[in-house]
């Protein structure tokens, strides 16, 4: 499986630009600005005869893998396009996410194997996610294409989106704007994903139990047992550049919509980076990554 570890997002210091509103206490420089709590926050939704767009111009061309759009309220049968060019005049384009006949992808791209998908369900003819399984992970929209220099990337979205409570909502709120290279690897036996559920149990005098529940992360451990030495020394350099304090973007299998829906996103490093050297300059890491939510 082709693992991506995005550590530079180079939407930091892109001139950022759109054809809609954005409100004045959310506006649109937020996609770029973490916590996601910050989140930017358009007037209204958006049409297929009129879409928004979101135009990200870099001041020199970046080389750009992986974009993505973090922790946002579009439903999953929205429509998102991507596309990178090689021009601030939008002329010259480079990658898309068009398909060959023509048409977008939805904001989640059907992930599941229709041999699990149920008669009637209320997933069986779009093939995508569970209603109420929906619901229990960030909505993130993420795109990998072949690097390649691009002067701007441009997002066009419209559909539906909603409200925490699961009800439509009128705008649609973006947290967090990703454009960027990165490392491509594959996970080999011991890696693992999992959850840390952060909650404090209490044992009284009396015998009582007490429980105070807490923020939900997703948690990944990313096992590379023999790794070349330009890769070890990518990911020294990814070590050192984001530290503990620093998001990245980890995408466990970068052409499986299922497996970035549900155990990708915006990560942070935790504990000690340590390579161990095998012969022949090969090497082998382990790398921990706890889910961002901040």
């Amino acid at each position: 499986m082709p693992g991506l570890l995005c550590d530079s997002n180079d939407v930091i210091d892109a001139a950022i630009t759109s054809n809609h509103p954005w409100t004045s206490t959310a506006p649109l420089s937020a996609l770029a600005t973490l916590p996601l709590a910050d989140a930017a926050v358009t007037v209204a939704t958006a049409t297929a005869d009129a879409p928004l767009e979101i135009v990200l111009r870099f001041p020199t061309k970046r080389f750009v893998s992986y974009a993505g759009l973090l922790d946002t309220n579009l439903r999953q049968t929205g429509y998102v396009r991507c596309e990178a060019f090689a021009d601030h005049a939008l002329t010259q384009r480079l990658r898309t996410t068009v398909r060959a006949d023509g048409r977008d992808r939805r904001v989640i791209p059907p992930p599941l194997n229709p041999r699990s998908i149920r008669f009637g369900a209320s997933n069986w003819l779009l093939g995508s996610l569970p209603v109420r399984d929906f619901r229990l992970y960030p909505t993130n929209v993420h795109v990998v294409w072949p690097v390649c220099r691009t002067a701007a990337v441009r997002w066009t979205i419209w559909g539906q989106a909603y409200r925490p409570d699961g009800a439509d909502d009128s705008r649609y709120r973006i947290a967090h704007a990703w454009a960027g290279d990165g490392i491509t690897l594959s996970r080999h036996a011991g890696s693992s994903d999992g959850k840390t559920f952060g909650g404090q149990t209490i044992t009284t005098a009396s015998g009582d139990v007490w429980v105070e529940p807490g923020t939900v992360k997703r948690r990944a451990v990313i096992d590379q047992q023999v790794v070349r030495s330009w890769d070890r020394d990518g990911l020294a350099d990814l070590a050192q550049r984001v530290r503990l304090d620093l998001p990245l973007v980890w995408l466990p299998n970068s052409t499986s919509a299922a497996d970035c829906w549900r155990y990708g996103g915006l990560f942070r490093r935790v504990g000690e980076h340590e390579q161990q050297h095998l012969p022949r300059r090969m090497a082998s890491t382990t790398i921990t990554l706890l889910e961002w939510t901040e």
